[in-house]
């Protein structure tokens, strides 16, 4: 049932994407959601998008590292 909770977060985030391809946020939260699904490599990506963004992110730092 969770899968399916962010499997669904997923595309919206990834439609979200498509709109505003550069809101650090929408990275982030695409992150966090294929974090918590253990994607672990496309949460690396994502992850690595919000600090070529912001730099200064600690929350994406933290969560790549």
């Amino acid at each position: 049932m969770r899968t399916e909770k962010y499997d669904s977060a997923i595309r919206v985030l990834l439609e979200a994407k498509k709109l505003n391809p550069h809101l650090p946020g929408i990275d982030l939260n695409l992150g966090l959601a294929h974090y918590y699904k253990q994607e672990n490599s496309q949460a690396i990506v994502a992850f690595s998008h919000v600090l070529e963004a912001q730099p200064d992110n600690y929350q994406a730092r933290y969560l790549l590292g």
